[in-house]
């Protein structure tokens, strides 16, 4: 079990390190079309520092292949969902002249230290 002052320091030293910057975007509502049904869109919901590992990979789990191109590192508190997406705007503090967005694949993963998700490019 980690003592309250164990998981400020694990959360600390893991955001030390994300390097990356992302927008999280929300799915929202963005009008209705011509037939009057809804639109959905993404709206930049928060700005977030991120740790982007572009190494990708497939997994098997219980006989199920999972691919996904990347994974990212979020800060424990931050909110999203699987329907989200992300837009890594700067690597490693230098801005992006293309920013790149991407799906997320699952539920966030969410341990002591801070959030993990599994994404695919959309590019």
């Amino acid at each position: 079990m980690f003592t309250t002052d164990d998981l400020a320091d694990m959360r600390t030293a893991q955001e030390a390190v994300m390097m990356d910057t992302c927008e999280l975007l929300c799915k929202a509502e963005t009008g209705t079309d011509e037939y009057g049904m809804p639109k959905t869109g993404f709206t930049v919901s928060a700005t977030s520092i991120c740790g982007l590992n572009t190494t990708a990979s497939r997994e098997m789990l219980n006989a199920e292949a999972h691919f996904y191109d990347a994974k990212l590192r979020l800060p424990h508190d931050t909110v999203i969902t699987n329907v989200d997406q992300v837009c890594i705007t700067h690597r490693y503090g230098q801005l992006l002249q293309t920013p790149i967005t991407y799906e997320i694949l699952g539920s966030p993963i969410v341990g002591p230290s801070g959030m993990v998700l599994n994404l695919r490019s959309l590019a």
